[in-house]
Order: C-alpha cells, then sequence, then structure tokens
C-alpha cells in the first residue's frame, strides 16, 4: 500500500493562464494535477486569491497492482486453508456416518449382548477369584491347625500317662479341637491331614 508524503505545490496562477475559462482556479488547479477535491485547500495567507496550496501524494491515484507472483501466492494459501477446513469438515461427517453405520451393525448382529454378557462374566470372574482367595486362606489355616495337632497327639503318643507334661498337651490338645470345631472346621482327635 502506497504511503501518502505530503509535499506542498505552490503555484501562482492567474485566472488567465487557465485552459479552462470559466472555471475557479482551484478547479482548474485540480484539473491539471489530478489532485482528488479533497486535498486541495484554497489560500496561503489570505492575501493572493491566485495562489494555491495542494497536498498531494507521490505516484498514480489508483492501488498499485499486485505482481502476479504475490497473488498466486495468496490464492495457494487461500485454497490450502480453505482444503484444510473442506476436508476436516468430510472427515467429521465420514466418521460419524461410520460410527452410525457400525452401531446399527452391532445391534443387528447382536454384539451389544455379547459385551453385556461378556461384563457380567467379567465381573463374576472377579468375584469368583475373591470367593477362591478366601477359601485358600481357610485351607491354609486349616493346615496349620492340623499340623500343630498332629505335633501334639504325637508328642502325646511318645509320653507315658503319668508324666505331668502328659495332662500339658492334653489341655492344648483339647483347645486346639475347639478352635478347629468353634471355626466351622470339623476335626476329630483320630483324623490325620
Amino acid at each position: 500500500m502506497p504511503s501518502f508524503l505530503s509535499c506542498e505545490l505552490i503555484c501562482l496562477v492567474s485566472p488567465t493562464d487557465l485552459p479552462m475559462t470559466g472555471c475557479s482556479p482551484v478547479f482548474a488547479m485540480q484539473h491539471v494535477a489530478g489532485v482528488p477535491p479533497v486535498l486541495m485547500r484554497r489560500g496561503l495567507v489570505g492575501k493572493d486569491p491566485s495562489m494555491t496550496r495542494t497536498l498531494c501524494s507521490p505516484g498514480p491515484s489508483q492501488p498499485r497492482e499486485k505482481r502476479p507472483e504475490d497473488v498466486a501466492l495468496g490464492l495457494y494459501h487461500r485454497l490450502t486453508a480453505l482444503g484444510r477446513a473442506l476436508g476436516h469438515g468430510i472427515q467429521q461427517r465420514a466418521s460419524s456416518t461410520a460410527k452410525t453405520w457400525w452401531d446399527r451393525y452391532e445391534e443387528f448382529v447382536g454384539l451389544n449382548e455379547v459385551r453385556e454378557a461378556q461384563g457380567n462374566v467379567t465381573e463374576a470372574e472377579k468375584v469368583f477369584m475373591v470367593a477362591r482367595g478366601l477359601v485358600r486362606e481357610a485351607r491354609e489355616d486349616v493346615e496349620a491347625q492340623q499340623a500343630k495337632l498332629k505335633e501334639v497327639r504325637d508328642r502325646l503318643d511318645r509320653i507315658s500317662r503319668e508324666d505331668n507334661r502328659y495332662l500339658e498337651l492334653a489341655t492344648q490338645e483339647h483347645r486346639m479341637l475347639q478352635v478347629g470345631t468353634s471355626g466351622g472346621s470339623p476335626s476329630s482327635p483320630g483324623q490325620g491331614p
């Protein structure tokens, strides 16, 4: 865009020197210099009516034409942006259409029910694994109690009934059996592991 520079054109014009007779000196000056009427002002100091001050700009009054390279580059950038926006819109529409058709297909084939059943199986499997862990812990506790009970019984078999430790071991065996039966695991003195 051309920048307007202010320059002063001071003309001493007499009404007889103007080629356009019957016109004011300002109008004639505008016509000769090619300056739009907005840029003209009359009178320098107001003393001489034939003196005129004019503000002018360098170069032609029409906007300068762009070079073909600039026009092509601008067009390229606009088309690229337009293509990107258009491609994005098409991609979104295609994606939503494909998703809609895929959802209809899944509903028709029954994949939604399969997915729901699969989720139920997964939940049941989690519950089963928790229960299995509890059973494993209970079995380990029972096996530990049975091992202790067996150890106490082996010691009772090696000690004579007149020994003082026999009474202590018999009491210990009785307590272990009470804990075993109150815990819900049936244990009898004659059963092994």
